[in-house]
């Protein structure tokens, strides 16, 4: 989807459906079925450039600028092609798979829940081991740090690995290293203009989630971060629907889906409040995806 995520809204639409027609009407040819797998399909919502995503009721004259139903609509013609559609936006994929969403009773839901983290931990210290690293503690950092989507977690031992001088040992501190290369780095300027684009409200209430266990669940916290208590659950509620944050059973009950924001946050919003005594890779609210 990216490779054409660039071009005007009209051209993604008619690029992507021309693909998925031609692949059809091949299957049709051989008389089979094809299988065709969308990765990270929540991205399907960024299509056109400045467009913003309608998260409630949407009326039928606006469902032919909006991806997710143009979409629908191709999927809907083709009888030789069976869809799998995997994502990692979890609120997301529920308002597009929801009653007014564009998938509504045309998906099975199947969730899966994160790798389990002694089998994911050891893999990442055997993988370290066989390219001649040595891992102390590394697998458990990665998942604590990068947790508890997969593919953050495989980037973060990725960087472990691109830093690493041949027979280096990958401790706590390598791997603190390597998450705050990912945030300062390479997701400085993508996450700044997503920042940019958060109201102050939004942006004090992730400060008090990036710093405080409790985040804005106290009067207390919420003087300190200048949150209006009235607004303050809408707006956590705005920032679930946009996939920024999911929900936990911990603290604040709420945790950011992306660690790289939340350390984004913690190195770079949290010092124009004078906070700056939290590590870039402290989690004040852990996720209980792991849990049950």
């Amino acid at each position: 989807m990216s490779a054409f995520a660039g071009d005007p809204l009209a051209v993604q639409q008619a690029t992507l459906a021309s693909v998925l027609d031609t692949l059809d009407a091949l299957a049709a040819d051989r008389k089979t079925t094809l299988g065709i797998v969308l990765d990270e399909f929540q991205e399907i919502t960024r299509f056109g450039v400045g467009r913003a995503r309608s998260t409630g009721k949407t009326s039928d004259a606006s469902r032919d600028d909006q991806p997710e139903w143009h979409l629908r609509g191709v999927m809907q013609r083709h009888q030789h092609l069976s869809y799998v559609l995997a994502g990692s936006k979890p609120a997301l994929l529920e308002a597009m798979a929801g009653k007014n969403g564009a998938f509504y009773k045309m998906l099975d839901p199947y969730p899966f829940r994160p790798i389990p983290k002694d089998h994911m931990g050891a893999w990442i210290d055997e993988r370290l081991d066989a390219v001649g690293l040595q891992s102390l503690g590394a697998g458990h950092w990665c998942l604590e740090w990068g947790g508890p989507r997969t593919r953050h977690i495989v980037r973060l031992a990725r960087k472990c690995v691109d830093r690493a001088i041949p027979g280096a040992t990958i401790d706590a501190a390598a791997v603190a290293a390597a998450f705050s290369e990912i945030v300062l780095d390479e997701e400085h300027e993508a996450v700044q203009t997503w920042w940019q684009r958060h109201s102050s409200q939004q942006q004090n209430l992730l400060r008090a989630l990036a710093a405080e266990p409790m985040g804005p669940t106290t009067k207390e916290m919420r003087r300190r971060f200048s949150l209006d208590g009235g607004s303050a659950g809408n707006t956590l509620k705005s920032l679930v629907q946009a996939g920024d944050l999911i929900r936990s059973a911990y603290g604040s009950k709420h945790a950011f889906d992306d660690p790289f924001v939340r350390g984004w946050v913690i190195a770079k919003a949290l010092p124009d409040l004078g906070i700056r005594d939290k590590a870039i890779t402290h989690v004040a609210t852990p996720t209980s995806e792991y849990d049950g």
